[in-house]
């Protein structure tokens, strides 16, 4: 099957005021727009806690701190390069792209750093195969994913968000119709098969896919 789409309208009112900086965008970061819609959403739905999986630059980390309530706190999970050669599970790459390019880097969320804002933020670091997310389960108000494309990934990091999201939260997916083809795949079988995802959208022009548990 394939996601329904929405307009981003249907989801919040076009008024919703938010700021966005580091617009310039490289390869491994979301879209202008989809950067502003995320952080639309955050700025919408005012979560307090919120996990991400794929720290990259922190683009999307920091504007997600911008438009999160003063007291949020956003954790962000990276993998560090001197731990890929250790994964549980290989990483995805495809003719042209592969998750190693956006693990390969001195540093985790260089575009957050010194900035006021990044107090809200708590790096985490390790795999996210091996992760533990008991200390969150059921406790968050939002969780992007947005870490390996590979199917393997896709699919743990998924589990693991509908874990710890709690009733009523919501969960992002960054890839969907993409380069990336094993994230498509993974997202229409859980929206098929599982009851939790029957209410998975695709946000329309965008690579976005919410969920509204």
């Amino acid at each position: 099957m394939t996601l329904p789409k929405i307009a981003i309208d249907e989801i919040i009112p076009e008024t919703v005021v938010v700021e966005v900086i580091e617009k310039d965008c490289i390869d491994g970061n979301v879209s202008e727009k989809e950067l502003k819609i995320i952080s639309q959403i955050i700025s919408y739905f005012k979560p307090h806690s919120i996990f991400e999986f794929g720290t990259f630059d922190g683009r999307t980390t920091i504007n997600m701190a911008i438009n999160a309530p003063a007291d949020a706190k956003i954790y962000t999970l990276d993998l560090p390069a001197s731990q890929a050669t250790i994964m549980k599970y290989p990483l995805a790459t495809t003719s042209q792209y592969s998750d190693m390019t956006y693990i390969n880097k001195t540093g985790s969320g260089a575009r957050y750093k010194g900035r006021e804002e990044s107090k809200k933020i708590i790096q985490l670091y390790g795999d996210s195969a091996t992760f533990d997310y008991v200390p969150y389960k059921e406790k968050l108000d939002m969780i992007f994913i947005d870490g390996s494309h590979a199917r393997e990934y896709t699919e743990n990091d998924t589990e693991a968000a509908l874990s710890m999201v709690r009733l009523g939260g919501i969960i992002l997916w960054h890839d969907y119709e993409s380069v990336w083809p094993d994230v498509t795949a993974v997202l229409d079988e859980y929206a098929e098969k599982n009851n939790r995802c029957a209410g998975m959208k695709h946000i329309e022009n965008t690579s976005l896919v919410i969920l509204q548990v």
